[in-house]
């Protein structure tokens, strides 16, 4: 199960849809279809495990990005480049940005958190965006294409496809301190692999440059 939030500005409509019957982008798809607002309405793509642990302070810094023409996918981890294993959080450290807590067994409170570069938690302009959780405007999502006739099952690289798409056509994707938790480390599994390999045929100027 996943889940998909939406908002004009900070107010919005939540639309959840059982994941366990539709792939995680084509839930999306639906939840955009029934999300209100217009052109300049901000899509806000959720999965159902984050916990948001920013203020409202924290949401209208990332939301001033969208006051700038040609901003793309505004999420909470990145890479600046793609290496060509599809993999963002393997490229050089000098190109991630951002940061993400995810449970732990053995530190304080539970959680740890990653800061991209190590330990730096910088943030900016990136290629592509962590689908964790990734805010777009629907006039963008519509002009790239959105999550139609995307050719993966379940739940992984339908980000990436996106972020990708985003970058071919001109717009500049972000990744913005709005602290998050996310209670999956994301294991790679042999869906993720056959996501892997179709994502790579799908953009081989892009990867590994």
């Amino acid at each position: 199960v996943f889940q998909f939030a939406v908002g004009s500005g900070i107010a919005g409509l939540e639309v959840a849809t059982d994941g366990n019957r539709h792939d995680i982008f084509e839930g999306y798809a639906l939840g955009a279809k029934l999300a209100i607002g217009g052109d300049d309405s901000i899509l806000v793509f959720m999965h159902d495990d984050v916990e948001l642990e920013f203020n409202m302070v924290a949401l209208r810094r990332a939301l001033k990005l969208f006051e700038k023409d040609g901003v793309g996918l505004v999420g909470v981890a990145g890479s600046t480049s793609m290496p060509e294993n599809g993999c963002w959080w393997t490229a050089p450290n000098s190109h991630l940005r951002g940061a993400v807590s995810h449970p732990s067994d053995n530190r304080p409170f539970g959680r740890h958190t990653n800061c991209w570069p190590d330990k730096a938690a910088l943030f900016g302009e990136v290629l592509v965006v962590d689908g964790c959780f990734f805010m777009i405007k629907r006039k963008v999502f519509d002009d790239i294409g959105g999550f139609e006739g995307l050719p993966y099952k379940g739940f992984h690289f339908y980000d990436m496809d996106l972020s990708m798409r985003a970058s071919m056509r001109g717009y500049v994707n972000y990744v913005a301190p709005l602290p998050i938790f996310h209670h999956s480390i994301g294991v790679p599994n042999d869906n993720w692999e056959q996501n892997r390999q179709l994502f790579l045929t799908r953009f081989p100027a892009l990867v590994g440059v």
